[in-house]
């Protein structure tokens, strides 16, 4: 039902109509581009507020609030946490979810919830299963979006930092970095 329900969202980007997956995607890109006209207002502390005013306005005119799929995540979420004891049991369906959810559907809803009202129960929801930390921590979300939902919901949103799996140690990585770079300099 949950995946159903994705499935049937639907906008249009002017010339075309965008379903599932790729219409969220495309709905926080244009978020996003909207809000790229608003950069400036970082540079400044005491213009940050405008910032955050002007996110909360885009986010507002452009996320279309997806009832139906909101309300059947929330749904879903809502059983595990009523209808197991404890959070031992409630863990593995959790992370069930969790990793149904794809990387623009977790930025959707993170921005549904930055600007959802105080008793929100989806993102309370959310928050006690750690689902927003746990997908959102592994998408390109800005500092400052992620600091901003610190501060108005108090949850943490790390990014992860990526390891890199090399075929070297880091000393022989090292010499291959100045042989490289000796022989670049070599080369012009």
């Amino acid at each position: 039902m949950y995946r159903d329900n994705l499935a049937s969202v639907r906008v249009t980007d002017g010339t075309e109509a965008l379903e599932g997956i790729d219409a969220l995607s495309y709905i926080c890109k244009r978020l996003n581009v909207a809000m790229q006209n608003y950069l400036h207002l970082l540079k400044s502390e005491d213009q940050r507020p405008l910032y955050e005013v002007q996110l909360f306005i885009e986010i507002q005119k452009l996320l279309i609030r997806q009832a139906r799929y909101l309300g059947t995540l929330r749904s879903i979420l809502e059983l595990i946490q009523r209808d197991l004891k404890d959070d031992v049991e409630r863990e593995p369906y959790w992370e069930i979810v969790a990793s149904q959810i794809t990387s623009a559907e977790a930025k959707y809803i993170f921005y549904c919830c930055l600007v959802s009202e105080k008793d929100d129960r989806l993102r309370q929801l959310l928050h006690v299963s750690n689902l927003i930390t746990h997908r959102i921590r592994y998408t390109n979300l800005s500092t400052t979006h992620r600091e901003l939902y610190n501060r108005i919901h108090g949850v943490e949103i790390k990014k992860v930092k990526i390891s890199l799996i090399l075929p070297h140690d880091k000393k022989t990585m090292r010499l291959l970095r100045k042989q490289i770079k000796a022989s670049a300099k070599a080369d012009s």
